[in-house]
């Protein structure tokens, strides 16, 4: 036994095998102990809730029907017609309604499909309605106290048949607000009335009884029931009406008791469940990190090519990463060994194109003072532009100059460029003091000015301008050479974006575009890391912009290196 707790399934086991058990004993006597009164309570806070609810909204139901009530008196059609009425002394000269008067008092039925019938008395206890009068002299008849009544509130009466009648006196509104001028009475389907009750009971069993103040209303959930011990009950009045609501102990204790067995049951299954689950699981979890193990030993020795299968499941995660992670690194040593021979060849190919400088100085030196001897000044000026331009380049074999010298470097360059075609371009190159003085690769300019030249700016019928620019952004040197020429399409910018990321250089793309744009930008990522390189924006027939990204924290002064801060 102790052997197997060594190992860790034999633990994992133990553990969850002893969890369930103990789970299954807490869980059972929590339900016999804590449950059962706790789903009583929350039965009773509830039954209280929906009887407060129920009472709101009962006394809102008849606020409205009441309010229905206040705008049929205070129709002025309705008072000037009661008015008319009471000055008649013989009830047969008092007539009925007009057919205008009577659809008056149709449209107020249409407020609510609940009301069924209305009826007007004057003061002398005619009655006025669309209908018969039998059922109002009848309801007048059982409830003889109306006769004298002066008090405008509403009263809710309870008809033996299928309808509640509610009864109102109507007082004069413009004169005498306290001066009687008849009554209003209202009959509403009772049906309608206590449907909209019993949806705001919680369950489909459960008692009420409802009744208002004075005890002339009265409805309940049927046949009178006799409240037992143990019954959960709940009383609530409001604004003249009570409610008395209760639920059968049986009904509560129903859910309850079934819950408890289910519970019961539920929990032996699971215990049986958990067992059977246990062993699996703790199987298939020690034995993919058996085989991870296994892995990470050949990674350790060198052998990048191993891969781990992988299940859907945390190991399975565990095993993908381990996968990814070998295969990663891989790439990144072939990458490295690719990198490693692209600089060894771009150097080569620097190496190849390096000529004396002493010669070629004095050649060219030599060239400018015969032209000046012929007095050719073109050729003279030309020559020396030239001159400067090989010994800013070269710069002794430096590989890092400032950039006020990059920038003198470009302008010799343009010179040359505008001796051969004068009028057509003229440049601007600056840059913030700060940055004048920071060492940057050499030879990183010239290609993008040249581009902007034969691409850019090649066959606009309008005056070329190239600016060139230099200063610090956040955590970046920026160096933008922008021009005023053709602009690209989006579909061409974003082929030139994507030659200028291919990692190749061979010697064909040399010679098709000088050391161009894919050499700047492969050279900056050789010499300050990913997030160096070029940027390129461009607007069809507006211009180009590129813009040479060095990060800040990669431009170092290294002891030792050579550089140029001054003109050769």
């Amino acid at each position: 036994m102790r052997k197997k707790l060594t190992s860790i399934r034999g633990r994992l086991l133990f553990f969850f095998t002893g969890l369930s058990v103990l789970q299954s004993f807490i869980m059972a006597g929590f339900v016999k102990l804590n449950l059962e009164p706790s789903i009583i309570e929350m039965y009773a806070e509830h039954l209280e809730r929906f009887a407060y609810v129920t009472l709101e909204e009962t006394a809102a139901e008849s606020e409205k029907i009441e309010t229905y009530m206040v705008n049929i008196i205070g129709d002025s059609s309705i008072q000037n017609f009661l008015e008319s009425v009471n000055q008649l002394e013989d009830a047969e000269n008092a007539g009925g309604f007009s057919a205008e008067f009577r659809n008056r008092i149709l449209a107020y039925t249409d407020y609510d499909n609940i009301i069924q019938d209305i009826y007007l008395l004057d003061n002398g206890g005619r009655i006025y309605s669309n209908l018969g009068k039998s059922r109002m002299q009848r309801f007048l008849e059982e409830n003889p106290e109306l006769e004298g009544r002066r008090e405008a509130s509403a009263l809710w009466y309870m008809e033996e048949s299928d309808r509640i009648a509610i009864y109102r006196v109507i007082n004069n509104n413009t004169t005498d607000l306290t001066r009687k001028v008849g009554a209003l009475c209202i009959f509403i389907d009772k049906e309608r009335f206590q449907e909209r009750v019993n949806r705001l009971m919680m369950e489909k069993n459960q008692h009420y009884i409802l009744e208002s103040g004075d005890r002339n209303f009265f409805i309940s959930s049927g046949e009178e029931q006799e409240i037992k011990k143990g019954d959960i009950v709940s009383v609530k009045e409001k604004e003249g009406w009570r409610l008395k609501t209760w639920i059968e102990k049986e009904t509560a204790y129903a859910p309850v008791d079934m819950m408890i067995r289910l519970l019961l049951i539920e929990l032996f299954v699971l215990l049986g469940v958990s067992v059977v689950l246990i062993v699996y699981l703790t199987g298939r979890i020690t034995k993919p990190m058996k085989k991870i193990r296994a892995a990470m030993k050949e990674i350790g020795e060198g052998n990048m090519d191993i891969v781990v299968p992988e299940e859907e499941d945390e190991m399975g995660v565990l095993a993908a990463t381990l996968n990814t992670m070998s295969q990663n690194i891989k790439e990144l040593m072939g990458q490295l060994h690719e990198e490693e021979e692209q600089k060894r060849y771009l150097e080569l190919k620097a190496m190849q194109y390096q000529v004396n400088p002493h010669f070629l100085y004095n050649t060219l030196d030599s060239i400018a003072m015969s032209a000046r001897k012929n007095h050719d000044r073109q050729s003279e000026k030309m020559t020396m532009a030239l001159s400067e331009f090989f010994r800013i380049c070269l710069s002794q074999g430096m590989e890092y100059v400032t950039i006020e010298t990059e920038l003198r470097y470009v302008q010799s360059y343009l010179e040359i460029q505008s001796i051969r075609f004068p009028d057509s371009v003229s440049w601007k190159c600056g840059a913030e003091p700060e940055v004048e003085k920071i060492k940057v690769l050499k030879f990183i300019l010239q290609p993008i000015v040249e581009n902007s030249l034969y691409h850019g700016l090649h066959d606009v019928d309008r005056d070329g301008n190239i600016h060139i620019y230099a200063y610090m952004e956040g955590d970046n040197l920026r160096i933008s050479v922008s021009d005023n020429g053709m602009g690209m399409m989006p579909k061409q910018l974003e082929a030139v974006r994507k030659n200028i990321r291919e990692k190749q250089i061979t010697e064909e793309h040399i010679q098709e575009g000088g050391i161009g744009l894919q050499n700047v930008q492969q050279r900056l990522q050789l010499v300050y890391g990913p997030a160096a390189g070029l940027e390129i924006e461009s607007e069809w027939e507006e211009g180009t912009r590129v813009t040479v990204v060095i990060p800040k924290t990669r431009i170092t002064y290294r002891e030792g290196e050579k550089t140029d801060d001054k003109k050769s």
